[in-house]
């Protein structure tokens, strides 16, 4: 948005011309420009507004450039205060800025936040004042949630319990009444279930580690369920069924429903000793009717504490229910209810405002506000409820989107033009055995139609919508429907894509006769792909029509709109990569000497589907030991041995869009020294290539290419290779570094390389080595094969790396395939 700059010229009698009204851009920046002022009443009332913009807006592009200024104006407005209102606003809007650093890199959010940690802590300790502790409080706890590291989470999480165990001994509370003292302390709590599940919510720490935290906490959780404030015991209880819920995670359970441990039952998950006692007092609070305490206050006891006994007892998950925009999202679980509570308390009404464009939130809750009721677990398991809200034509993708793109390709075509977009045909493996149906991509993304044997006929015209739309699709047909599932028929093409008219398939070739004789230009693809649509007849009237004029391809111009991602594909792109990266870390676990690659590639099949994936979205490469340096080994078959290495490429696809993620591990959970020393080799360059995907890097993806091959030789050269140009890019690294990616794999196959990179693209990089059993390279390291890839979205300044949750350091793959 552009701004113009502020006159300094003072308006005049003459001056007929009305003022322009001040946008919320401009407050914000006249609001953090007034906030080193002398007098207390003007920084207060600065960061009132600072913190209404903030939560109202997402405000994260407008003050990248300002953030240092901004961190240190608000340190000085909560430690050097000159009230206590002051401190109180300066603390949340430090966590409102936080909460909208959403496109920041890891780095940079780790390197703030570090910077504004003491002075948190200093406050939380050393100040007098109840309201500037709890607020203090509560922004550290939601800033380590979102942009601590691993170690700063434990460390605060252990402060803060430290602030429970000893009821704030060394916390400066000798002066505060019972009241606030109370209030306090369930503000730690809270803040300790918040950072609680920052630890533990993934599942991907050892269950030992969890299991030595629920030891220590629970005895202080317990002697708090008999506090004499109502607050203090409902949230204890709340935090106790949040840890019973992630120690679930932990656990799965067998066909009779029976929990078991997912190593082979060889090791018992521990019980907690209390687990009676704790149980009777959770459910004597569940029906507690003493009259000395207040009827509201008991009511609200009995309602939460029934749910922490369902949960406690029966692993029975809460919900809440949130309408956004017309669509309700489902938070199913008290790792996400505690979290959402904790954004709703600091941002108040702009909550939904953030669920709908804060990208922060989207990662955090793992949603796309793109059903009319989706299910937001606690454990991520993806499923889904796949309702369309209003709108929606395909899960997450508009008739607006769906129409913007029609728009765009008919824009780009001279007068006197049709376009011509056959869908796919149903493919046989044998005899009447059909294949799983897969749409032709662009016809996908021009119409979303996804059922076989279907067409879009789309004619530029001088009316409104600028083209008509015709769609030629399988009627409804009861006996078919009957074996195959429904059909959309004739009107549903009307009224859901957006057609001006609709027919059935078999009148696709009268109509087509019609085309080729009517307009100059007809941009259509080869019929070759499309067997079952176009019958014999229908490929000779085009070669007729070939004769007679020229038919233009087509896929180059859907190819190019296709290239820059939308924020709604960027968003479907996301998930798939979440959804890969899990089963990765899964695959991971459960990886041993003596399974066969095709039962590593039935478990990564399995927990796609079972996060939400709708299918593979290629034949995957499981190459075990010397396997891998098949580039394309996709025989999936030998059985994996200890002290190799395998290599995985996989990825899902998710609302049509697909991920394409490659990790090398070692199959019995530790690298060898070679190993070790090739892949921290090939793990720098997939590294350094990353750094270069943004738009002012001003390379393609030959440029990345050709750094890649010059890092890669560095590499090598650091631990022993002395490998020629022609061993390098013909033997040891003989593909590309990467390729786009989208709707299909190999995306936009009929683009180049060698076009300059733009911001929302979307690429792979992937470097990889392969030594075969060649003398001229160090013995060592011959027999194997390692790649990583990962899916990158193309940024301005900094690049956004869609796979970033599938572990590839040494030490993180290491950590994953040695904890089951």
């Amino acid at each position: 948005m552009a701004i113009s700059k502020r006159s300094n010229n003072k308006k005049t009698d003459n001056d007929d011309e009305p003022s322009q009204p001040v946008t919320w851009f401009e407050k914000m920046n006249q609001a953090l420009d007034n906030l080193s002022e002398n007098r207390t009443s003007t920084r207060e009332e600065n960061l009132e507004t600072i913190v209404n913009l903030f939560s109202c807006h997402h405000v994260s592009s407008h003050i990248e450039n300002r953030l240092e200024e901004i961190l240190g104006l608000l340190k000085k407005s909560t430690s050097k205060h000159g009230s206590v209102k002051e401190a109180c606003l300066a603390a949340k809007a430090t966590a409102l800025t936080f909460v909208n650093l959403d496109d920041i890199s890891e780095g940079d959010g780790d390197d703030l936040y570090r910077r504004i940690l003491p002075t948190l802590r200093n406050s939380i300790k050393d100040s007098e004042e109840v309201e500037i502790k709890m607020n203090c409080l509560q922004t550290l706890a939601l800033i380590t949630y979102t942009s601590a590291s691993e170690i700063d989470i434990r460390l605060v999480r252990d402060y803060v319990f430290d602030f429970i165990e000893t009821d704030g001994a060394d916390f400066n509370v000798d002066g505060l009444s019972t009241n606030e003292k109370d209030s306090l302390m369930t503000e730690a709590l809270k803040s300790y279930g918040i950072l609680f599940s920052a630890s533990f919510s993934e599942g991907l720490v050892d269950f030992n580690v969890l299991w030595d935290e629920v030891e220590k906490v629970m005895p202080v959780h317990e002697m708090l369920l008999e506090s004499s404030d109502k607050d203090i015991r409902i949230a204890a209880g709340e935090n106790i069924a949040l840890i019973f819920e992630i120690v679930h995670i932990f656990t799965s359970t067998d066909e009779n429903g029976e929990e078991y441990s997912e190593d082979e039952d060889e090791v018992e998950k521990p019980e907690y000793d209390n687990m009676y006692e704790l149980v009777r007092t959770l459910k004597d609070l569940s029906v507690e009717s003493s009259k000395r305490r207040a009827k509201s206050d008991r009511a609200e006891q009995k309602s939460v504490f029934r749910d922490i006994v369902k949960s406690v007892e029966e692993n029975i998950k809460p919900v809440e229910e949130l309408k956004i925009g017309g669509k309700i999202i489902l938070f199913r679980g008290w790792g996400k209810i505690l979290i959402l509570n904790a954004f709703r308390r600091v941002l108040g009404q702009g909550l939904q405002h953030h669920l709908k464009t804060n990208m922060m939130l989207k990662q955090i809750f793992h949603y796309s506000i793109g059903y009319s009721r989706q299910a937001i677990d606690s454990d991520d398991s993806g499923e889904d409820e796949e309702i369309l809200s209003n709108g929606e034509v395909t899960p997450g993708f508009t008739a607006v989107e769906y129409e913007k793109r029609r728009s765009n390709l008919m824009s780009t075509l001279p007068e006197d033009s049709v376009v011509v977009c056959l869908g796919y045909g149903t493919r046989y493996m044998t005899n009447n055995i059909f294949y799983p149906f897969h749409q032709n991509t662009d016809f996908w993304y021009l119409c979303g139609f996804n059922e076989p044997d279907s067409a879009l006929i789309l004619e530029k015209d001088k009316s409104k919508r600028g083209y008509k739309q015709t769609m030629f699709v399988p009627p409804k047909n009861a006996h078919a429907e009957l074996w195959d599932g429904p059909r959309t028929g004739i009107q549903g093409a009307k009224e859901i894509f957006g057609a001006d008219e609709a027919y059935e398939s078999t009148k696709f070739t009268a109509y087509l006769k019609h085309i080729i004789g009517s307009y100059k230009n007809i941009f259509m693809d080869s019929p070759e792909k499309m067997p079952t649509l176009l019958s014999d007849e229908s490929a000779k009237l085009i070669q007729t029509g070939l004769k007679i004029q020229s038919i233009l391809p087509l896929s180059k111009k859907v190819q190019e709109l296709r290239m820059i991602k939308s924020p709604s594909e960027i968003e479907a792109m996301k998930k798939s990569g979440l959804i890969s990266a899990k089963a990765f870390v899964e695959a991971m676990k459960w990886t041993k000497p003596g399974l066969t690659e095709a039962q590593l590639w039935a478990k990564f099949d399995y927990e796609t589907r079972m996060r939400g994936s709708s299918m593979l979205a290629y034949v995957p490469v499981i190459a075990g030991g010397p396997n891998a340096l098949s580039l394309h080994y996709v025989r999936n078959d030998m059985e994996l041995k200890d002290n190799d290495l395998v290599l995985v490429d996989c990825g899902g696809e998710y609302n049509g869009y697909a991920s394409d993620i490659t990790r090398t591990w070692p199959v019995n959970g530790r690298f060898s020294d070679a190993q070790k020393e090739l892949y921290q080799a090939v793990l720098n360059v997939n590294k350094k290539c990353i750094k270069l995907c943004t738009e002012s890097s001003n390379l393609s993806l030959h440029g990345i290419h050709s750094e890649s091959v010059r890092f890669m030789k560095e590499e090598l050269e650091e631990i022993g290779f002395n490998a020629t140009g022609w061993d390098l890019e013909r033997i040891l690294y003989p593909h590309h570094v990467g390729h786009y990616l989208g709707l299909d794999v190999h995306d936009l196959h009929g683009l180049d390389r060698s076009r300059k990179l733009k911001q929302n693209m979307v690429i792979t990089i992937e470097p990889g080595i392969y030594v075969p059993y060649d003398d001229k390279f160090p013995s060592k390291y011959q027999g194997i094969g390692i790649r990583i890839e990962d899916n990158v979205v193309i940024g301005k300044e900094e690049p956004y790396v869609l796979t970033s949750n599938t572990p590839k350091e040494v030490v993180d793959i290491e950590f994953c395939c040695n904890n089951h």
